[in-house]
């Protein structure tokens, strides 16, 4: 009996089956990643498809059934009142949850890289929406996606998220430029999310009187992103309109040099009150809170006469005398034209809410 070409037959045959193994494994990753494309390609149709204000309960409750076990209502779901989440989610993440990473993976060193480049990576996308009175009256939706960069892994974020109105209380709309993009675009603002390590993260802000095209537009995000074998690396390739966007208003100005050029209507939108006022007289006091140290430069501080209230509560009656500062500009923000007022002139002002 010849041993060393019986072993021999056994060994090919061994390194055949295995490579079909892989082969097949291989094959069966990729249905599952086409499919889940599939799946994240309806769920951001079914998004494009809410008109806020406009999406009855019976439209809703046809996106609800649709998504089946994928969706859920967090409490009782109502026409009157009801808040659902759908999700979709691809493999577990490789990255360390809550502090906590999986110990037998990351004692394999570079193991969950390889992993990615194979399509095993993790990638979300959430779709939210609150239904009152019968009708969609909110929307968020949210994608995250790991990817991986100088044999590093990172995550990838993009929220998209609707309002009633665009008011600096949204840290979205606290990114430099945002005023000059309500000039531009009074209906949304695009702008980082918020400070992250080992991310690189983008938000959309829109109200409900955004155009259905634009909103296409900068939400037609490249979901190929989070099956290909090769990853993004970059928002620019998962979310591409919107860093367009955002790019659009980084540039360097002279500071206090922006003028203000939003729309009067969206300006009363989004202030939390408007006033009819009357300068009675004009003024510069020591600033009473300083942003960088003891110095207190001079600010105006003038004295008006509220003439009417047309926005906001009413705990100051009107023909009230009231000290006033009108916007001096923001040293660290360093972008729009401070205001003045002149004695004897009327104004419609739009205070702080600390006014």
């Amino acid at each position: 009996m010849n041993f060393p070409a019986i072993s021999l037959r056994l060994a090919r045959l061994t390194v055949i089956s295995f490579l079909i193994i892989l082969l097949l494994a291989f094959a069966l990753l990729q249905f599952k990643e086409h499919q889940l494309r599939r799946i994240n390609e309806r769920l951001l149709a079914d998004f494009h498809s809410i008109r806020l204000n406009q999406t009855s309960w019976p439209e809703a409750q046809a996106i609800m059934e649709r998504w089946g076990k994928h969706g859920h209502a967090h409490g009782p779901c109502s026409s009157t009142d009801c808040a659902y989440v759908i999700s979709v989610s691809d493999w577990p993440s490789l990255l360390p949850i809550g502090g906590k990473a999986e110990p037998w993976l990351y004692r394999l060193g570079r193991f969950p890289i390889l992993l990615q480049l194979v399509g095993l990576r993790f990638s979300t996308m959430e779709l939210r929406f609150l239904i009152e009175d019968g009708a969609v009256r909110r929307t968020r939706l949210s994608l995250m996606a790991e990817t991986q960069e100088a044999g590093y892994i990172s995550v990838l974020l993009v929220n998209v998220r609707s309002h009633a109105s665009l008011d600096s209380s949204d840290q979205t709309l606290s990114n430099v430029g945002a005023d000059e993009e309500l000039g531009a675009h009074p209906n949304f603002v695009v702008g980082p999310d918020s400070f992250c390590t080992g991310c690189e993260t983008i938000s959309l802000a829109y109200t409900p009187e955004i155009t259905h095209e634009e909103l296409v537009r900068l939400t037609s995000f490249r979901l190929s992103c989070l099956t290909d074998n090769l990853p993004c690396t970059h928002l620019s390739g998962l979310a591409p309109a919107l860093m367009q966007e955002k790019s659009r208003y980084l540039r360097v100005v002279p500071r206090n040099s922006v003028p203000c050029i939003t729309p009067i209507w969206a300006l009363a939108r989004d202030a939390s009150a408007i006033w009819v006022a009357e300068a009675l007289a004009t003024g510069q006091v020591p600033d009473p809170s300083p942003i960088y140290g003891d110095a207190r430069p001079l600010v105006e501080e003038d004295q008006i006469r509220l003439v009417k209230i047309l926005k906001g509560p009413s705990r100051i009656a009107p023909q009230t005398t009231l000290r006033f500062r009108p916007y001096a500009g923001v040293e660290y923000e360093a972008r729009a034209v401070p205001e003045h007022l002149k004695q004897g002139h009327r104004y419609i002002l739009m205070p702080s809410p600390c006014a």
